[in-house]
C-alpha cells in the first residue's frame, strides 16, 4: 500500500515492505503505533518518532489510513480521500485543479442551515468577513458597521449598509445616507420622500430626453429662473407667426381642481381640448419614444393632453403689437378730430 500525504508536517511515504508486526520495532529503531494501521493488513504502518524517509512522523493516535487509501485526521472513519475532523491550518497556498467542480461546499446538505462565516478576518475578529444565511439565500459582508454589503441570490438585490434590500440596489436605511458617483457628486436621502443632489443634472443627449411624461407629471418645480433653449443657430424654417390677438381672444381662462389632488387649492389655467382647435402647436398630443436597442425614435399619442404655456408668450407679444397698432391709429384719428374741432371753434 502507498499513502501519499501532502501538507501535514513531516509526513513521508509508507511502503508495505516496511510493515512490521503490531508493537514490533525494526533495526532502525522505528516503532509501530496502534492507531496507524491498515484495516486490510494485519501488520501496521511503519512510523518513526524522528523524521525518517519511508516512515510516518510524528506519531498520533488521531491519524488513520484505511484499506482504500482514505486518510482520516481526527477520525477513524474517513468518508473522503482526505477527511479532517476538526480545524485545519494552512501556512501556504491552497491550489485547486481546473475542474468544473465546486472548489468548496459551505454545508454538507440541507436547505436551511445556520448563519455561517465563509471567510472571517481572524480568530480575534471572527464576526468580520463574508457570511452566508442559508434561510435567506443571502451573502453578507459583515463589519463593525453591521451588514456592509448583502447580496440575495434569489432576487439578485444588493444592499449597501442595508440587510434587506427591496430594490435591485438599496443604499443605507437612514436619512442622510448617500450614494456617491464619480469624484464629488452624490445623491442623498433627504427624508420624507426627498432626494438631495449636490450637482447639476444634465441630459446626455441634446433635445431628446424628457423630465416626466404626460402620464406621470411632476407636481411643483421650484427654481430661481427658467431658461428655454432658444438659440437662432439651432433653428431652421424661421417665420413670423400669424397667431395674435384674435387667437388670444378665443381662449377661455378657467379655475379648476385636479381630481387626484382635491385637497389642494384652486388652479388657474386653460383647457388643452379648448386650445387645440385654436393653436394646435401649443398643445402636446404626441410624445417621442426611443427604442433602447436601435435608438430609433417614434411619435406616440399621449393618454393626456398638455399645454406649452411658454409658447403662448410670443402670441401674447403679437397681440400686444396688434393692440398697440390699433391704439396708435385711434390716437391719430383723435388728433385729427381735435385739430378740426379747434379750427371750427376759432372766431
Amino acid at each position: 500500500m502507498k499513502a501519499t500525504l501532502i501538507g501535514l508536517a513531516c509526513l513521508f511515504i509508507c511502503l508495505p515492505a516496511m510493515a512490521q508486526p503490531n508493537g514490533g520495532e525494526g533495526d532502525d529503531a522505528v516503532r509501530c503505533a496502534r492507531s496507524l494501521k491498515d484495516i486490510g493488513n494485519p501488520g501496521c504502518i511503519r512510523a518513526s518518532s524522528t523524521p525518517r524517509m519511508g516512515a510516518l512522523y510524528p506519531l498520533s493516535e488521531d491519524f488513520f489510513v484505511d484499506s482504500a487509501g482514505y486518510v482520516g485526521v481526527g477520525t477513524t472513519a474517513p468518508s473522503h480521500p482526505f477527511h479532517v475532523a476538526g480545524d485545519a491550518k494552512v501556512d501556504g497556498t491552497m491550489q485547486f485543479s481546473n475542474s468544473e467542480a465546486p472548489m468548496m461546499y459551505m454545508f454538507e446538505d440541507g436547505v436551511i442551515n445556520p448563519l455561517r462565516a465563509v471567510v472571517a478576518h481572524s480568530p480575534g475578529f471572527p464576526d468580520w468577513g463574508l457570511f452566508y444565511q442559508d434561510e435567506l439565500d443571502t451573502f453578507f459582508f459583515k463589519s463593525p458597521l453591521g451588514d456592509a454589503l448583502s447580496v440575495n441570490l434569489v432576487t439578485g438585490r444588493v444592499g449597501v449598509l442595508n440587510p434587506d434590500p427591496i430594490r435591485l440596489l438599496n443604499v443605507g436605511t437612514n436619512t442622510g445616507d448617500s450614494l456617491g458617483i464619480g469624484s464629488v457628486e452624490y445623491f442623498e436621502d433627504g427624508g420624507s420622500f426627498e432626494l438631495l443632489c449636490d450637482s447639476d443634472i444634465t441630459s446626455a443627449i441634446d433635445g431628446v430626453n424628457d423630465l416626466g411624461n404626460p402620464s406621470f407629471c411632476w407636481d411643483d418645480v421650484f427654481a430661481h429662473s427658467y431658461v428655454v433653449c432658444s438659440d437662432e443657430n439651432a433653428k431652421t424654417g424661421i417665420q413670423d407667426t400669424s397667431y395674435g390677438l384674435n387667437e388670444i381672444l378665443q381662449l377661455r381662462p378657467v379655475t379648476y381642481r385636479y381630481k387626484a389632488k382635491q385637497d389642494e387649492g384652486l388652479q388657474i389655467g386653460l383647457l388643452a381640448q379648448e386650445v387645440l382647435p385654436v393653436m394646435p402647436e401649443v398643445v402636446k398630443t404626441e410624445n417621442v419614444e426611443r427604442d433602447e436597442e436601435t435608438g430609433q425614435r417614434r411619435l406616440v399619442k399621449t393618454d393626456r393632453l398638455g399645454i406649452n404655456y411658454t409658447a403662448l408668450i410670443p402670441v401674447l407679444i403679437n397681440a400686444l403689437h396688434e393692440q398697440q397698432a390699433v391704439i396708435e391709429r385711434q390716437e391719430q384719428v383723435l388728433n385729427n378730430l381735435e385739430r378740426r374741432l379747434l379750427a371750427v371753434e376759432r372766431p
